[in-house]
């Protein structure tokens, strides 16, 4: 130890004097740093909020930095959906707060947004090669578009072999229907 770190009253001294000058740095880079407001992520929490209550809480991330195919007509869904926002959206000259954030909000009206799928309407979307029966390929797809989350993929086959096997066995279309699960968009 050098002889003045002996000393209580000087290492008091230094300590206050520590104190003092990060006090006066804190202040001072307060008063010449400008504040800026984040209105890209604040919109990203205004779309993350109305689809909390939309759709159910879920964990959204920013989707990357990169061109997006649209669709119109799911555009267009989207638009009539939140009409209010994006008409709230499109009145600001600059970005806002409660702005729509568009990738963001689109990118998750498509995760969200399910939709009612006739069986017939999914059979023929699977059926590529139109021949009226699902190929060994065709089957594939299906489990893989199944939301049989954590499962293996011969857990999938054995599931969608119980589902197929119950729609052999139903009498009507609704049992059939009933069987098969909603696809997303």
């Amino acid at each position: 130890f050098l002889p003045w770190e002996k000393y209580s009253e000087i290492k008091s001294l230094f300590k206050i004097k520590m104190a003092d000058v990060l006090e006066n740095n804190a202040v001072n880079s307060r008063k010449s740093r400008r504040l800026l407001a984040d209105h890209f992520a604040d919109s990203i929490r205004h779309v993350n909020s109305l689809y909390n209550k939309e759709f159910g809480m879920e964990a959204r991330s920013v989707p990357a930095h990169m061109p997006h195919f649209i669709n119109k007509q799911t555009l267009t869904e989207l638009h009539d959906k939140f009409n209010d926002e994006f008409r709230q959206t499109t009145s600001h000259k600059f970005r806002q707060s409660n702005d729509m954030q568009f990738a963001f909000s689109y990118y998750y009206y498509l995760m969200s947004a399910q939709v009612d799928v006739s069986y017939i309407d999914m059979f023929d979307d699977l059926d590529t090669d139109e021949s009226g029966i699902l190929s060994d390929r065709e089957l594939r797809v299906l489990v893989l578009r199944l939301e049989l989350k954590d499962k293996t993929m011969a857990q999938r086959l054995t599931t969608i072999e119980s589902i197929l096997s119950n729609c052999q066995n139903s009498e009507s279309q609704d049992d059939i229907g009933n069987n098969l699960k909603q696809f997303e968009k």
